[in-house]
């Protein structure tokens, strides 16, 4: 025959286990009291001279008294347990929506943002990173060591921005991603502390300044021959 057991009678076993556990919780203070008044009442000498009816009844009026307490705090009990449960929900859906905001923003930022674990593998790259790595796919950055992709980077300054847990940064390197690659990076990496599970590692931003360097190039080269022409008559003269 199937399997018709489901993952939520398991959940609702567990929610009934715990419920039991804290119905037993409550009984057994209880159980201390009623004990207590009928032996409150038999030193004081209030049943010594009852009939079996009256002993009856004032054992009836004391179980009432004390179970209803007993509801009560039963009511309280989960009472409580459904708040904390309610905000705790709440709360994990926050954080939920917080973490997608974040994660299309990181998504959208125009520069390449990438994800390391403590070996240096790539975990996770935004779509700038794919982009400016020259490459179509998200699967063929994930997973593979540093190295492969930005061959020219040096893993030991991201050892040692991971060991001493600060920001390490350079500015206008070219040969980010290989002998070949003429274009100029700032970059900066800085350790990030593991959470869910995940081990600790890196997040290293990359921002290509290739039109900003060839700019400024291009307003000392021509600062320069300025002054050269501007020097050469009277030299001349």
């Amino acid at each position: 025959m199937p399997d018709t057991h489901s993952p939520d009678q398991d959940n609702n076993s567990l929610d009934w286990g715990q419920n039991q556990r804290a119905v037993v919780d409550l009984l057994e203070p209880l159980q201390e009291r009623i004990v207590e008044e009928i032996v409150n009442r038999v030193s004081h000498g209030g049943l010594k001279d009852m009939s079996a009816a009256e002993l009856q009844e004032t054992a009836r009026a004391i179980a009432e008294t004390i179970f209803t307490d007993m509801s009560s705090s039963i009511d309280l009990q989960f009472t409580a347990r459904d708040k904390a449960l309610h905000e705790k929900q709440d709360s994990i859906v926050r954080l939920e929506s917080e973490r997608k905001v974040t994660k299309n923003i990181l998504e959208s930022a125009p520069v390449g943002i990438v994800r390391l674990d403590s070996d240096f593998v790539i975990k996770e790259v935004n779509a700038a990173f794919i982009e400016i790595a020259n490459l179509k796919e998200r699967s063929q950055i994930s997973d593979k060591h540093l190295n492969e992709i930005c061959p020219g980077i040096g893993i030991a300054r991201f050892e040692k921005a991971l060991a001493a847990g600060q920001t390490y940064q350079v500015q206008a390197e070219v040969g980010v991603f290989g002998e070949s690659d003429t274009r100029f990076f700032d970059w900066a990496a800085w350790p990030v502390t593991a959470e869910f599970g995940l081990r600790d590692g890196l997040i290293a931003m990359f921002t290509n300044i290739s039109d900003r360097v060839t700019l400024q190039q291009q307003r000392e080269d021509f600062v320069a021959t300025l002054t050269h022409d501007l020097k050469t008559p009277i030299l001349a003269a």
